[in-house]
C-alpha cells in the first residue's frame, strides 16, 4: 500500500488536516529561497500538534550539519529530507532517518540513485535552479524496474487526477505531494486534500 507525505506545510491547522485525512509524513521546508519556507519557531508549533504516528520531516537544501542539528534541537523534527549537490557522509551522524532527494529528467539520472544508502530516496522532477516544488512530473516510465519500491518516494506534479496512475504504475512506498493540494504556495486546500486521499484509497484498493 502506498502512503502519503504532504510537504510544504506551514501551519498547524494544515498539518492536522493532512493527518486527519491520512498523511503519514509531514514535510516542512527549511530552505529560505522556497515559497514554503518555515522558521524553526513555526515548525516547532507544527511538530507539537502532530500525532505520534505521523513523522515530521525537515527538508533541507545543501545544508551544513550544524544547520540541521540546530533545527532538530529547536523543532523536534524526527526525519531529514536532504537535497544536496554532493553526498555528505556526516549527515549519517545525526542519527535520524534520511530521505535523499534526486532530480530526474533522463535515465542516466538514476545512476546515483542505485547507490543510495539512505533510509529512503525521493525522485522528483529536474528543473534548472530548482529543488522540488515545481508542480511538474517527470516521465515515470523511465524509472528502472530494479529500484526498491519499499524505499521509494515519488514526487513532482502529483494530484488527485493522476495519483491512481502513480500508484498503479510505479507502486512507491510513499507519494510526496505539495502543490497538488494547495490553493497557494504553503497553503493547503481542504477540498483538494479530500479528493486526493479519496483517490489514494481507491487506488490502493485496486478500484
Amino acid at each position: 500500500m502506498t502512503e502519503i507525505k504532504i510537504c510544504g506545510i506551514t501551519t498547524p491547522a494544515d498539518a492536522l488536516l493532512a493527518c486527519e485525512y491520512g498523511a503519514k509524513m509531514i514535510g516542512m521546508i527549511f530552505y529560505r529561497k522556497s515559497p514554503r519556507f518555515i522558521s524553526n519557531n513555526a515548525a516547532e508549533k507544527i511538530v507539537q500538534v502532530l500525532p505520534e504516528t505521523v513523522l515530521p520531516v525537515g527538508v533541507f537544501v545543501n545544508p551544513t550539519v550544524e544547520e540541521i542539528s540546530s533545527a532538530i534541537d529547536a523543532t523536534g523534527i524526527r526525519a531529514l529530507q536532504i537535497h544536496a549537490d554532493l553526498v555528505i557522509e556526516e549527515f549519517g551522524k545525526l542519527d535520524l532517518p534520511i530521505i535523499r532527494a534526486y532530480s530526474i529528467s533522463a535515465e542516466n539520472d538514476f545512476d546515483s540513485v542505485r547507490g543510495n544508502g539512505s533510509d529512503y530516496f525521493l525522485l522528483d522532477n529536474k528543473e534548472l535552479n530548482s529543488y522540488g516544488g515545481t508542480g511538474k512530473r517527470f516521465d515515470w516510465e523511465i524509472i528502472p524496474s530494479g529500484l526498491r519500491r519499499d524505499r521509494m518516494i515519488l514526487a513532482g506534479g502529483i494530484n488527485a487526477e493522476n495519483v491512481s496512475v502513480a500508484i498503479s504504475t510505479v507502486k512507491p512506498a510513499f507519494l510526496d505531494i505539495s502543490s497538488g493540494v494547495e490553493s497557494s504556495p504553503g497553503i493547503k486546500d481542504k477540498m483538494k486534500l479530500e479528493q486526493l486521499f479519496n483517490a489514494v484509497e481507491r487506488a490502493n484498493s485496486g478500484l
